[in-house]
């Protein structure tokens, strides 16, 4: 991880009267705007335990970062099984398909709904009388950092610095009658531009998924 300031060099030549914490503000704004808009930045959970009689599982994000959404849901029966994927759904998708699929019970999980920022449900789900399934779940999520964070990835300053110096001089720019403020649409294009490529890069392969850090997945009820 990196100090936002470091963003900082991409950034203030062209706005030099912004005062340090305004430009400071703005690179979180524009790292929270690329983040959400690229998913390029996500976290993985911990393997966890699949519980008999339990449907939902949620997980705490580590501090300063904000969920933009869930990637990729995973699932094992056993620990030397290779993982298969958990497809992600919608309420309305079930209730066409499955129409008792809140009490649809079964080992294997084949769909996910995400129901609250952070919780998912399994469908079907272990029945009250089925054993415990140890380190069967894992789930990646995309995040963004949170507005009073004080760091970034470092890949991201190396990789997408200057998209992201740009971005925040767009904000900065378009500040009213303000010293620094301008016509930013030579920036914008390269903002919009590299969020088009980084989008691209993500779909393609899994670059964007670098920053694996493990976090607590845990059954909720």
């Amino acid at each position: 991880m990196v100090d936002i300031r470091e963003f900082c060099k991409f950034v203030q030549s062209d706005v030099p009267k912004a005062p340090i914490d305004t430009v400071k503000a703005a690179i979180i704004d524009a790292l929270r705007d690329f983040c959400q808009r690229t998913y390029l930045w996500t976290r993985t959970s911990e393997w966890t335990d699949i519980l008999a009689g339990q449907s939902t599982y949620g997980f705490n994000m580590p501090a300063n970062t904000d969920m933009c959404g869930i990637m990729y849901v995973e699932y094992r029966p056993d620990v030397t099984l290779t993982p298969q994927e958990v497809k992600a759904t919608t309420v309305d998708a079930l209730n066409a398909t499955r129409s008792n699929w809140r009490n649809e019970t079964g080992l294997a999980p084949s769909q996910f709904i995400s129901k609250e920022p952070g919780v998912i449900q399994l469908i079907p789900y272990p029945a009250a009388t089925e054993a415990t399934q140890a380190d069967a779940l894992r789930v990646e999520v995309a995040v963004f950092p949170s507005v009073t964070a004080t760091q970034a990835p470092e890949f991201m300053l190396n990789s997408w610095g200057l998209i992201i110096g740009a971005g925040a001089k767009v904000r900065l720019m378009t500040m009213p009658k303000q010293p620094w403020s301008g016509d930013p649409s030579y920036f914008l294009k390269i903002y919009n531009d590299g969020i088009t490529a980084c989008r691209s890069r993500v779909n393609k392969s899994s670059t964007g998924r670098s920053m694996s850090v493990r976090i607590p997945l845990t059954g909720r009820r």
